[in-house]
């Protein structure tokens, strides 16, 4: 037997060009089928970093499902405009919500997010804190100047569990600190450039901000009334600043793509406009229940994963578990962000580049909940490949009808030759798998490795992989391979002498 399987790997030698057709087939298979299970499920560990501090954490949830899918069986569907949410942040990533509206599930409604859900919510596989989003409206008063913004409260526990902690965006002072619960202190971004947050406000400087009264007219509606508003003011004690890019002046192309830059080159850059103080927590709960006679319940959650290896699985299983609530998770948020304008004023732009950026913004669609076809396309893919191999075995049977001959001529077993031609088509799969394999795992392992991950769940993991796309590219050879290789055994001696 190991003389024949030998044999095979020999016979995939002298006709190399062939083989490393079908090599190269079987690693396309294998590395696709390596990027479905490992890759693709996440990101490295300071992957938008500093952008998932801010927000709050990786994956953003809010308590209504604007996330199209198919409907599901006699499921009644209506076509409705979101009216603005004050108490999240989903007017500002996704305005086309109430813009132009959306397909919504008239059986949908809000799913409150209360304790017992975020309870429910710490429990998920991956998941490691709940940072609810304590966001209340308000205008900012200065001078003759009125600029509607939102006081956000800030959780120093939650903030110092960060991978990156937002003190890593301040460029002066400090972030907010336990010290500072309902003290009126407060951080601001430092390149606003709307009133009253301008650019000269400096360390020390008070902001005062007026917050209207909550009204609650007890059928799930509210309002605020801004007639009698309570009045606060706050000492900056932070400045933010995130740089998002650059434009490049000097780029007068008809291409408008080509009028901005990466961040690293040289331009004028562009920051992440925040219109919103982020005060202590505990500030923020005595503004709420000043301005509040019910119990607040956040609209808007955001879930703290540490090891984002495998985000996008965790977010599969979140969707699945949960369709009355909507799961985004920040990657995603922040490229929609970047890709729309959303996050950036653009304001001080001269007129020509201002609407050659704006012109970029495609035609808003509905959010949509992605279908996970990677392992169905990684089939598709493997069954093509074992057919590229089995193709290698049909023509090998046609040029080499003489030396099966002359086998069976000296004694040779059915069985021995089905061996013999099964041994090539293995060693070229194996072959291929093994460096598809190598082409993806190693970036998968980079990242996994920038997570932190432990080492025996790591080495688990390439264990599970490595066995997982060497047995569909052994099993899918051998299923695809056997017909010609029973076809090669069942050549007689006579046959090939009357073929000669």
């Amino acid at each position: 037997m190991p003389t024949f399987i030998a044999l095979g790997i020999i016979n995939a030698r002298r006709n190399l060009a062939r083989s490393l057709l079908a090599i190269a087939s079987m690693a396309i298979a294998a590395a696709f089928l390596v990027y479905a299970v490992s890759l693709s499920r996440g990101y490295a560990q300071l992957y938008r970093a500093a952008y998932r501090s801010l927000l709050g954490g990786e994956v953003a949830v809010y308590d209504t499902s604007f996330i199209g899918e198919i409907p599901a069986g006699e499921s009644s569907w209506g076509y409705r405009k979101m009216k603005g949410n004050p108490f999240s942040d989903l007017d500002s990533y996704f305005p086309e919500l109430s813009a132009m509206g959306y397909l919504k599930d008239n059986s949908s409604n809000v799913t409150p997010l209360d304790d017992e859900l975020i309870q429910v919510l710490l429990r998920q596989r991956g998941v490691s804190a709940v940072y609810p989003r304590y966001q209340i409206p308000a205008v900012s008063v200065k001078s003759d100047a009125r600029w509607e913004m939102a006081l956000r409260g800030r959780d120093a526990i939650l903030d110092a569990a960060q991978i990156v902690p937002p003190a890593s965006c301040l460029v002066e002072g400090r972030w907010l600190q336990k010290e500072d619960a309902g003290n009126m202190v407060a951080v601001i971004c430092g390149h606003a450039t709307k009133p009253p947050l301008e650019k000269d406000l400096q360390l020390g400087e008070s902001i005062t901000v007026e917050v209207p009264r909550i009204l609650d007219s007890g059928n799930g509606v509210t309002g605020f009334d801004y007639l009698n508003p309570l009045v606060f003011t706050f000492e900056v004690v932070g400045i933010l600043d995130l740089e998002t890019r650059r434009i490049d002046f000097n780029q007068r192309s008809d291409q408008y793509g080509d009028i901005y830059t990466r961040s690293d080159e040289e331009g004028l850059p562009l920051f992440w406009q925040l219109d919103e103080l982020q005060i202590p927590l505990e500030t923020w709960q005595f503004i709420w229940q000043q301005a509040a006679t019910e119990e607040y319940l956040p609209r808007q959650v955001m879930l703290m994963i540490d090891d984002i290896s495998y985000l996008e699985d965790i977010m599969m299983q979140l969707r699945s578990g949960f369709p009355t609530l909507s799961f985004v998770h920040t990657p995603a948020l922040i490229d929609k962000a970047l890709a729309k304008f959303l996050i950036e004023d653009l304001s001080f732009l001269p007129p020509v580049f201002r609407r050659q950026l704006t012109a970029l913004v495609a035609y808003e669609e509905q959010t949509t909940m992605p279908l996970d076809l990677r392992l169905p396309l990684s089939i598709l893919i493997f069954l093509n490949a074992a057919l590229v191999i089995a193709s290698n075995l049909l023509i090998m049977i046609n040029e080499r009808t003489k030396e099966i001959g002359i086998l069976k001529a000296v004694g040779a077993l059915r069985q021995e030759i089905v061996q013999m031609a099964l041994g090539e088509a293995l060693f070229i799969s194996a072959t291929g798998a093994f460096c598809g394999f190598l082409l993806m795992r190693i970036p998968a392992t980079l990242n996994q490795l920038t997570n932190r991950m432990p080492l025996g769940e790591l080495l688990s993991g390439i264990g599970s992989d490595f066995l997982l796309v060497f047995a569909a590219a052994l099993i899918s050879t051998i299923i695809f391979g056997l017909l010609p290789a029973l076809r090669m055994s069942s050549l007689s001696v006579n046959e090939v002498l009357r073929n000669e």
